[in-house]
């Protein structure tokens, strides 16, 4: 049954959003993206009485997904990645390819908006999983706007 909704929804284009809950009773993230179906990842309330754990930190609610969803290959945990970047855009924006499988990254090509965040870490993986430092830089449009936790 679950596969036939999933395909329903990558033919009709049906994107959905995830807060990164327990993953029981929730349709499988790799078989999502795997059909095509457009996936990002974000939060719906910062410190409430019924779900305390958000901060607005989307580098933390990526280690979530990854958790919840028992991620511990490197290229799950660079899909839980992924898909708060290059697949939350791809829904604010049909112009932004929409991720085309497991192994899919974004990229950096000329021509693109300069939007960046830099972080702490060796590889993607280690970013979300083990080093999650707060050294980070923020680029919009090409300009610093944001480095360690100073807001210029």
């Amino acid at each position: 049954m679950s596969r036939r909704v999933i395909d329903d929804f990558a033919e009709l284009d049906v994107a959905m959003t995830t807060v990164a809950p327990s993953s029981a009773g929730q349709l499988s993230l790799l078989d999502l993206v795997s059909a095509g179906v457009r996936i990002g990842l974000g939060e719906d309330g910062q410190r409430d009485y019924w779900s305390p754990y958000g901060n607005c930190d989307l580098l933390d609610r990526t280690w979530q997904l990854a958790f919840t969803r028992g991620f511990r290959r490197d290229e799950h945990i660079e899909l839980a990645l992924a898909a708060v970047t290059m697949g939350g855009a791809s829904i604010m924006s049909h112009d932004v390819p929409r991720l085309a499988g497991v192994p899919d990254r974004p990229e950096l090509a000329a021509g693109d908006r300069a939007d960046l965040v830099l972080v702490d870490g060796e590889t993607p993986p280690s970013a979300v999983e083990m080093d999650r430092g707060r050294d980070w830089t923020i680029l919009h449009e090409g300009a610093v706007v944001v480095e360690g936790l100073a807001v210029l």
